[in-house]
């Protein structure tokens, strides 16, 4: 979503971004092999279609998890709903903001995301070496429920260095 918001409005109201497990770009191809799980234009958009399985590779905490669920029967997510959100989304290729990220930028990736390699950060670095990586160990794509506190000190460390915070 803040990619799409920096191509759209720029970089006005943002200090930093932090992205939390996702790769700037969805389908793998020729030119990007960090794509969603098998996700490719040849299944492109049907496969969006199928359960994603399980996001998660860590334990989530209790009561995380039972707030979560709470949540989720208050508004429940509907992948019918959401499926022209995440076929938009899926479409597009973010690289471009990446070479030219306006913002400082922390990417954090789950070391056994189920949905993207975590390698995608390496691939990143090549885009624009101003970016700062870390893989979350034994974390899947939740790095935030699974990892909070792994989570926490890299974005406060991040954000420290950055002196968007003291």
């Amino acid at each position: 979503t803040f990619w799409a918001y920096i191509s759209l409005y720029g970089k006005s109201r943002l200090a930093a971004m932090v992205d939390l497990d996702q790769s700037p770009k969805m389908v793998a191809d020729n030119t990007w092999k960090y794509g969603f799980k098998e996700l490719t234009w040849s299944n492109y958009p049907d496969y969006l279609k199928l359960p994603f399985g399980r996001a998660t590779y860590a334990h989530v905490d209790d009561k995380m998890f039972n707030l979560a669920r709470q949540d989720n029967e208050k508004k429940p997510y509907d992948p019918e709903e959401n499926y022209k959100c995440l076929i938009e989304h899926a479409d597009q290729d973010w690289r471009d903001v990446i070479m030219d990220t306006p913002v400082p930028m922390l990417v954090l990736a789950g070391g056994k995301s189920p949905y993207f390699d975590p390698q995608f950060t390496q691939a990143i670095q090549f885009l624009n070496s101003e970016i700062e990586t870390q893989i979350i160990p034994e974390c899947g794509h939740l790095v935030h429920a699974e990892k909070p506190q792994e989570t926490y000190k890299g974005v406060m460390r991040f954000l420290q260095e950055k002196n968007l915070i003291k």
